[in-house]
């Protein structure tokens, strides 16, 4: 226990998170509320949280549990409880590398990765992977590599040269599958990867002149500032990514407000355009107010009388059509408001004037 560290503390909430999620599971049988809570925290924490945590704190999980078997010792109650936890998480690690590769064969091979469930359990495991090469192996290639790395800086410990050796091959294979594979989804993050191989590789070269392998003591200062200035650049080249990432995520939204910003511009003057080109043309006819049915271009004066619109006024507009009549919806006006309402100027009417159905029916009679 005392070589997990921080481990430790994210080991304990992730067991509590998991024993909530189960407490609510069981609670949720017999109220909605509780339900839904689990269903939420199901979804994020106990697939997805799960898998992210056992990604990241692999590593650790695994040194930290193997110094801990090597060191064995049952003298007192914590020692005997740190060996029995070093034994179970290097289980759960096991069981889960095991259950992360075959998920990842079983959803190539029968379903798409885009499925729902694969999403929600094992998304942290495609997160930023070429999908369509062998780079979707990648994460497991990772975990692979940190446990050789760890039982030959372990195990190898008393052999220095075969341990220096043998981490340089693991670097320089490394470096190869990123370069003919290129697992990661960006370019820039295949470039990165390849970098900080290379620099592990002249690190380890690095480290043997500062071994019992080189009797020569003269250039162990240079070496030492060689070392430092090796862990300075790959440092620099990591934090240039980060800037390089921001500053293209940037630019993106930029890019994107400035083309939303010119659609929108090129829409209104194309809108004033056709407004301009298709003016519409004035068409006038006789608008009788307070109308609801239109009759055709052409007035039948058989099948619609005067009654049917009894006389109410009308204002007539100059057109080169026929006018269109509309029939009128009022009560029908009694005889004396009729004969009160007569307009006897047979002039031609004006814009705006004020007409009768009997003008009206004279007007029909002049154009048929």
């Amino acid at each position: 226990m005392r070589n997990l560290g921080s481990a430790i503390i994210f080991i304990v909430l992730m067991v509590l998170g998991n024993i909530l999620f189960l407490i609510l599971k069981a609670i949720g049988k017999f109220t909605k509320r509780f339900e839904r809570i689990k269903d939420k925290l199901g979804s994020s924490l106990y697939w997805g949280s799960t898998t992210r945590f056992i990604l990241q704190q692999f590593t650790p999980i695994v040194l930290s549990s193997t110094i801990t078997l090597l060191d064995f010792n049952t003298e007192h109650f914590f020692d005997s409880f740190g060996i029995f936890l070093a034994i179970a998480l290097l289980f759960i690690t096991a069981f889960s590398l095991i259950s992360f590769t075959y998920q990842l064969y079983k959803r190539d091979k029968d379903e798409p990765f885009s499925s729902l469930k694969f999403d929600i359990a094992f998304k942290p495991l495609i997160e930023g992977i070429n999908l369509s090469s062998f780079g979707k192996y990648w994460n497991i290639v990772v975990l692979i590599r940190w446990v050789i790395t760890i039982f030959v800086l372990i195990f190898l410990r008393d052999h220095p040269a075969f341990q220096l050796q043998s981490l340089i091959i693991v670097s320089i294979l490394v470096q190869m599958m990123v370069s003919i594979y290129k697992p990661l989804e960006e370019p820039i993050d295949n470039t990165i990867s390849v970098a900080n191989e290379f620099m592990v590789t002249a690190y380890l070269y690095f480290l043997i002149g500062l071994t019992d392998i080189v009797p020569d003591n003269q250039h162990r200062e240079e070496l030492g500032f060689a070392l430092l200035s090796t862990v300075f650049i790959c440092t620099l080249f990591n934090v240039l990514k980060v800037f390089y990432v921001i500053g293209k995520m940037g630019y993106q939204s930029w890019r994107i407000r400035s083309l939303k910003k010119l659609q929108k511009q090129r829409i209104e003057q194309s809108l004033k355009l056709k407004g301009k080109q298709e003016a519409p043309k004035p068409i006038a006819f006789l608008d009788l107010r307070r109308a609801s049915t239109e009759l055709p271009h052409q007035f039948d004066g058989e099948a619609t009388t005067a009654a049917q619109f009894s006389s109410v006024p009308a204002i007539i507009k100059p057109s080169q059509q026929m006018p269109r009549i509309t029939t009128i919806l009022k009560p029908r006006a009694r005889p004396e408001q009729i004969e009160n309402q007569v307009n006897l100027d047979h002039r031609r009417p004006q814009k705006g004037s004020r007409i009768s159905v009997f003008q009206i029916r004279r007007l029909q009679a002049e154009i048929q």
